[in-house]
């Protein structure tokens, strides 16, 4: 199925560029989207990027890149991160739409997001100072801190990492 039919099947209104490079679709909904499509994310120039940035910003929409793959391998059911834009495999796109994609990639790294305020809410529960912590995991308090503040998406490691200490104290 493609995008556009995704998008309409979900009720969005859709909008077509027949003037831009930088996008192809323009979606209002429950989600408002700018939306680029391309065969290979690691194909595309860094001024499209710049430029979905500067329209979603604009226009107060999510940007995001539709792709299949990047120049090494085909995309897994996750959300990728390029140039700080959010990047949805095709064929994972309705999963996308429905929150389904639990797993996030950004410069190589598997990230977990997990509620940051639940997080903090444990660490208080248990009496461990950001300090304490700290030092428990191995990651800087400033680090902790933007974490448990939500500034910060923690790689995979980082955040097994904090769930063990919590474990063993």
């Amino acid at each position: 199925m493609r995008i556009d039919e995704i998008l309409e099947d979900y009720n969005f209104k859709v909008f077509y560029s027949s003037f831009s490079t930088s996008f192809e679709i323009i979606s209002k909904g429950e989600k408002n989207l700018v939306i680029k499509i391309c065969k290979n994310i690691d194909g595309l120039d860094k001024n499209i990027y710049e430029d979905l940035k500067n329209l979603s910003c604009f226009l107060g929409f999510q940007s995001i890149v539709v792709g299949e793959k990047t120049s090494r391998k085909k995309l897994d059911k996750a959300i990728y991160f390029r140039r700080n834009l959010m990047v949805v495999p095709a064929n994972f796109f309705e999963d996308f739409l429905l929150g389904n994609i639990k797993v996030f990639y950004s410069y190589g790294k598997k990230l977990v997001f997990f509620n940051n305020e639940k997080m903090k809410e444990r660490r208080k529960e248990l009496k461990i100072s950001l300090n304490k912590l700290s030092k428990m995991v191995n990651v800087s308090r400033r680090s902790l801190y933007e974490i448990e503040k939500g500034i910060t998406k923690p790689c995979i490691a980082v955040s097994y990492t904090h769930l063990r200490a919590h474990e063993t104290v």
